[in-house]
C-alpha cells in the first residue's frame, strides 16, 4: 500500500494535501534547474544526464 492511497497512516492530513499538490506540479510541469546545477550534477556523476524514460526503457530490457 502507497502513500497516495492511505496517507493519513502515514502523515497528516494537511501534509498528505501537500504532498499530492507537490506531485501534481511534478507531472503536469516536470522539474526544471538551472545549466549550472545540471553541468555539477553531470561532473558528479561521470556522465550526461538521461530521461527518466530512457532509463525506464533501459531497465525494461533487461528483464
Amino acid at each position: 500500500m502507497s502513500v497516495a492511497t492511505k496517507p493519513s497512516e502515514f502523515v497528516p492530513a494537511w501534509q498528505a494535501y501537500d504532498m499530492r499538490m507537490m506531485l501534481r506540479a511534478f507531472q503536469r510541469e516536470g522539474l526544471f534547474t538551472q545549466p549550472a546545477a545540471v553541468a555539477r550534477l553531470e561532473s558528479m556523476l561521470g556522465r550526461p544526464l538521461r530521461r527518466y524514460r530512457d532509463f525506464v526503457q533501459e531497465t525494461v530490457a533487461t528483464w
